[in-house]
Parts: C-alpha cells; sequence; structure tokens
C-alpha cells in the first residue's frame, strides 16, 4: 500500500522560531532530520517536558551548538502540536503553527480542512418549489 504524505510544513511559533520542517505520513506528524529545537524546556507543562526530556535522553534530539539541538533522525509524533512543542520548548499549538512551504500560506488545520472538504463534498438540499 502506498504511503500517503502531506506538503513540507514550516513551523511559525510566537516567542521561538528555530527552522523545523515537518511533513505528515500516513497519519504521524514527522519533524525531518536536520530541524533545530530550542536547548531546553522554557514551559509549564510536564507532559510535552517528558517527551523534550525523552528525545535528548535518547539521541533524538542532540546538540548543535549555538543554544539549540538538531533532529539526528526523522522522528514521527502522534500529533504537530506534540511536533511544535518538542521543537520550542513549550506547549504551541501545532495545528496553527506549522505552515505549508510555499505561497499558499496555509496552516496545518487549513490543510487539514481543505483535505476533509475534497473528501466529502458538501450535499444540496433542494426544496419544492
Amino acid at each position: 500500500m502506498p504511503m500517503t504524505r502531506s506538503p513540507l510544513f514550516h513551523l511559525e511559533a510566537p516567542r521561538h522560531n528555530p527552522p523545523a520542517i515537518g511533513q505528515e505520513v500516513d497519519g504521524l506528524f514527522f519533524v525531518l532530520r536536520g530541524s533545530k529545537a530550542r536547548a531546553d524546556w522554557v514551559g509549564t507543562d510536564r507532559g510535552f517536558q517528558s517527551l523534550f526530556e525523552h528525545l535528548i535522553d535518547n539521541g533524538i534530539l542532540v546538540h548543535a551548538g549555538g543554544g539549540e539541538l538538531v533532529f539526528n533522525d526523522d522522528y514521527p509524533f502522534s500529533s504537530p502540536c506534540n511536533a511544535a512543542s518538542a521543537v520550542c520548548g513549550y506547549r504551541v499549538d501545532g495545528r496553527n503553527a506549522w505552515v505549508v512551504e510555499g505561497p499558499a500560506r496555509l496552516t496545518y488545520a487549513d490543510w487539514q480542512e481543505q483535505l476533509l472538504n475534497k473528501a466529502v463534498p458538501s450535499r444540496r438540499i433542494e426544496r419544492d418549489a
């Protein structure tokens, strides 16, 4: 069965905007190898902090110098929010922070909505005159 792939997304997050590229593949959101991430966790959400620390402890995020980490390999996340939070070092709404590369400037949420609209055509209810 062929894999389904989204377009490439880049991260546009408030406060800290490291260069990171993501892509949805077969329902998982991957941050791609070479993407940068903040070197330390600055958020308050413990659930995301443990994910961030897991990535460092397992060599997925490695020190790149200059106060940043780099993804050593493509890494799958269960959601674009988890991916964006791991990159930024604090809780981020990934559905709105990941933006399609290129002139379209669609957020991940907009892109998903477009897919849904293509998959489920709207129904017109015709009324008797």
